[in-house]
């Protein structure tokens, strides 16, 4: 059903079954305004509104807006005051009649097909957004030069399922919008980028198109002084964001050393300047080679109309020479916007991670959260996995990913790790194509420089192989597993070899556990350390003191992956139900209180471990055995160490499992945050825990929360012995088993497998589905930080991704 528009002397016809609004926000640039709306009046399509936000024009500029306005039909000129483009969005938006909303920017000229086309897949409902292309004005070589280089599409084509569209030429619904938050009115700049970016994270996902052939065009500032502010400002506001980290810090390096050079060259020129000059110019072309040298030459040949290689070397260097003023501007307006993001963390970080996170807009006026529910996506990205440990080795890492890796997709998922001697092949291994490299020593304890040599050599065996199954294979992202140092630097390695996002699953801390006297090796890791992890697209934690954690370091990009129990344990049996009359004969037969201590001894916890020895001899109604290796302390008690099948059969035979964290040791912050594999074990087995644990760790607050057990959080025999007569009452203990079993539950590893696969499609910028439940997060009590992805490099700048997954509540 259509309608009519009278404007002028035209009758055009405009959608009265799904009318659209084009919204467009000005200050002081009445020539831009008339522009553009002397292009929508050309439309095929009319809108039904214009609503045009004047956001603190000065009193002249203000009168020739009013007069402009007055000129064209169905124009609202809402004179706001003070604001900035998105809170000048934001109003025009919720002034808006109608449901589908049009942006667009004053000075931008659109195409007469524009709004026909850009509106079509929301008018027949198959889209909740549309993003339209750019194209650059009819100008100076100046604009067209810095237009083309800077616009997407413009040297090489626009990949869809990546293309963020600017808000100078985006179609949306109310809906879409209000499920955003509305745009970030605490940003000058960029706010359309984290809107994108936003929009991208909701769950159920938002259904896209880009429409190619709905094209605006758009004009650069005409002089080299105006160009510069203009792409420092866009750039400010990806430094309010931290998107281009990577990016930055090269140009950082870059000038440095052109300025080193210019600084030698000086002292020099005094003896020999040509050699000076000669020398400048060879590593100023070396260095502009990687930012100039793709972009330039393309600009020149669309611009050389007629051939000649004269003329294609004059607009090459036309080119580099813009391309370089872009990108310094850029890095200049993002070390501006970096500065006042670290001066003032509480307006930009605080507030972006209130953004992603809650769902509201800047004043938290709109919150949406999404139901679970599985949704029909893309296949998982090709991840490598590359892990030091990997299963069939008995190790406790090992054992975790055997539970949450045997559901993974075969398809999805290859394993690159070592090949130990004392594999057994009858172990438990998940059904993923695995590639083993040999270690050449008996075992992985250290042995100085024979221990290092194997490590070199494996480690440049796993680059060689992650290379040839790239190349057969078609690598995507690259999982990298923590708890040893070179599994992760072998997994960064590779990532930064085949050219694809890494992400790593940190077990453990890396630079915080790391005890050595030399100065040399502590300071390697410890930049290693702070290296790959802020490379890395997303970083996986087991807790949520681990994220927080990371956060006060300034990594933010971080999603809390809980370790998981073995699927036939997910659901529990119903040896759970104990009847009444069962524990009222268990109270009337007292026996002592059977405790098991399962895994190895590490040093840092022998206080907390002989404080439970010494409860245990002083109590004769506790009998403490230990599944563990030998160690000094356990000599002359009974102590074992087990296969994993055995072990949990042994755990089953005992009332309760103890869990022990150190007071004095070297790491406690490992021990605040450590999620240990041995909970896994007594969950699994529907046993309580009893935690010898400090205050405020993970453990104490996992007991606690999900009441699985008891905790004693002072290493006296005291403590202990009244958390063992808690254990003691059966009807306690059946209620703690109850618990524990329900904690198990929480820890299904599908259901967490599905949360990885998300995650890795978004790191992997595929478009993702589902999330995880409150629910879950409830039982568990196990929450993220903001997950902060990145896109590849653009043509002379760097841009990132920011996205979220909330795993977020309380028990």
């Amino acid at each position: 059903m259509t309608g009519e528009i009278q404007r002028g002397s035209d009758a055009r016809e405009f959608d009265v079954d799904r009318p659209v609004s084009v919204i467009c926000t000005i200050r002081n640039d009445a020539t831009g305004l008339a522009q553009l709306l002397s292009s929508l009046d050309r439309q095929t399509l009319l809108p039904a509104e214009i609503i045009v936000v004047d956001g603190g024009s000065d009193a002249d500029a203000l009168a020739s807006v009013r007069s402009e306005a007055s000129r064209h039909e169905g124009v609202r000129l809402i004179e706001g005051g003070d604001l900035n483009i998105a809170q000048g969005r934001n109003l025009a938006i919720r002034e808006a009649r109608h449901d589908i909303i049009a942006c667009t920017d004053a000075g931008c000229e659109a195409d007469p097909h524009w709004l026909e086309r850009l509106t079509a897949p929301l008018r027949r409902g198959d889209a909740d957004v549309a993003g339209g292309h750019y194209a650059v004005g009819e100008c100076g070589w100046l604009q067209r030069c810095a237009g083309r280089l800077s616009l997407p599409g413009m040297l090489r084509p626009v990949d869809p399922a990546r293309f963020n569209p600017s808000a100078r030429s985006l179609a949306l619904t109310r809906e879409a919008w209000r499920r955003a938050g509305e745009f970030p009115e605490w940003l000058s700049t960029a706010e359309d980028t984290l809107f994108d970016l936003k929009l991208r994270s909701l769950e159920p996902p938002l259904r896209y198109a880009f429409v190619e052939e709905a094209v605006v065009t758009w004009t650069p500032r005409a002089r080299v002084r105006g160009v510069f502010r203009q792409f420092a400002g866009y750039a400010r506001g990806e430094g309010h964001l931290g998107r281009g980290e990577n990016a930055h810090r090269y140009l950082t390096l870059r000038y440095a050393a052109i300025a080193v050079w210019a600084c030698a060259s000086a002292i020099w020129a005094v003896q020999d300047l040509t050699s000076v000059a000669a020398c400048v110019l060879i590593v100023t072309l070396l260095l502009v080679m990687r930012l100039h040298f793709g972009a330039a030459p393309r600009w020149a040949f669309q611009e050389c109309k007629r051939p000649g290689a004269l003329r294609w070397i004059v607009r090459t260097a036309q080119a580099a020479a813009v391309n370089e003023l872009l990108t310094a501007a850029q890095w200049f307006g993002y070390r501006r916007g970096r500065g006042e993001r670290l001066r003032n963390p509480g307006r930009y970080v605080a507030r972006l991670r209130r953004y992603l996170t809650e769902g509201g807009a800047s004043s938290g006026n709109v919150e949406h959260v999404p139901p679970w529910r599985t949704v029909n996506v893309s296949p998982p990205p090709r991840t490598l996995v590359v892990s030091w440990h990997w299963p069939p080795v008995n190790r406790a890492s090992a054992n975790v990913l055997t539970n949450l890796f045997n559901t993974a997709s075969p398809r999805s998922f290859r394993v690159l790790t070592r090949q130990m001697r004392d594999m057994r092949d009858d172990a438990p291994s998940p059904r993923l194509e695995t590639e083993r490299v040999a270690w050449p020593l008996p075992d992985d304890r250290p042995v100085r420089i024979r221990t290092f040599l194997a490590e070199l050599r494996t480690f440049v065996h796993v680059l060689a192989r992650a290379w040839r199954t790239h190349l057969a294979w078609d690598v995507q992202i690259v999982l990298s597993v923590y708890p040893t140092r070179y599994g992760l630097l072998s997994g960064w390695a590779a990532s930064r070899l085949l050219g694809v996002p890494h992400v790593a699953y940190m077990h453990d801390l890396f630079r915080e556990t790391l005890l050595t006297r030399s100065r040399l090796k502590r300071a390697f890791w410890w930049k290693l350390d702070e290296r790959i992890l802020r490379e890395s697209r997303l970083i996986l934690t087991p807790t949520r003191e681990h994220a927080e954690h990371y956060a006060r370091r300034g990594l933010v990009n971080t999603v809390v992956l809980p370790h998981t129990v073995a699927e036939s344990d997910a659901e529990g049996p119903s040896s759970t139900r104990v009847s009444r009359q069962a524990i009222e004969v268990a109270a009337q037969e007292p026996r002592p209180l059977r405790l098991v201590y399962s895994g190895a001894i590490y040093e840092p916890h022998l206080d907390a471990v002989e404080a439970i020895l010494d409860a245990a001899k002083s109590e004769p109604e506790i009998e403490l055995m230990f599944l563990a290796k030998p160690h000094p302390l356990l000599s002359g008690l009974c102590a074992h160490w087990l296969e994993p099948g055995p072990m949990q059969a042994a755990i089953k035979s005992a009332d309760a499992g103890v869990v022990a964290l150190g007071w004095r040791t070297p790491y406690p912050e490992e021990i605040r945050v450590c999620f240990p594999s041995k909970i896994i074990d007594y969950l699994s087995a529907e046993r309580p825990i009893l935690a010898v644990v400090p205050r405020g760790c993970f453990v104490d607050r996992f007991v606690r929360e999900t009441g699985c057990g008891v905790c004693a959080n002072d290493p006296t025999r005291d403590s202990i012995r009244a958390a063992c007569r808690e254990l003691q009452d059966p009807a306690k203990r059946a209620r703690f088993s109850k618990r524990a079993c329900a904690a198990a539950r929480t820890l299904r590893p599908a259901d967490w497998m599905r949360r990885l696969e998300d995650a890795l499609r978004c790191a992997a910028g595929v478009a993702c589905g589902g999330i995880v439940s409150r629910q879950d997060a409830h039982a568990t009590g196990l929450e993220s930080a903001a997950l902060n992805l990145h896109k590849p490099r653009a043509a002379g700048f760097i841009p990132t991704v920011s996205a979220d997954r909330a795993y977020a509540g309380r028990p």
